[in-house]
């Protein structure tokens, strides 16, 4: 999927999360599940069947997978990045390794996977499993961070 289409898709589903999904969800699990069917309806993709992953085994988690399909100077996006989000210093697991660059904002982790040609963002939170409001809020931070670094992917490539 093309950049602009993939930004266009994350914008829709943003957005929905402030109008229909909070109010027909009333599990976490069951709203990543809307969020994830929203985001197959809108892409042109077929073969995407999540852009979510749940998980509440032990502390439940989020992670937001978004496939990046074009060249681009990764260091440069990372930097980019960095200073769009007013980080100064590198954050705790910042790193360079076989599956690209891992790094941390708050309670957000951020892994681009080079050979998946992936950007995999991850929230482990502490809320009570039923809290769809925490939820859908994360999510949505989620999908910000997302455009962001798409958006600094498309100016890098």
């Amino acid at each position: 999927m093309k950049i602009d289409d993939t930004i266009q898709a994350l914008v829709k589903i943003r957005e929905s999360i402030d109008t229909w999904v909070p109010e027909r969800t009333t599990h976490p699990d069951a709203l990543i599940a809307d969020l994830n069917d929203l985001y197959v309806a809108s892409t042109k993709n077929r073969d995407f069947d999540e852009l979510f992953e749940y998980d509440d085994v032990g502390s439940p988690s989020i992670t937001l997978i978004v496939s990046i399909e074009v060249e681009f100077d990764l260091q440069n996006v990372m930097e980019n990045m960095r200073t769009r989000l007013h980080i100064t210093q590198p954050g705790r697991a910042d790193e360079i390794g076989n599956t690209g660059i891992v790094w941390s904002q708050g309670r957000y982790d951020f892994v681009y996977d080079d050979n998946l040609g992936a950007l995999r963002i991850s929230h482990q939170y502490s809320h009570k499993r039923v809290d769809t409001k925490s939820v859908s809020s994360i999510a949505k931070q989620m999908i910000d961070y997302a455009v962001a670094y798409l958006e600094e992917v498309k100016a890098s490539a």
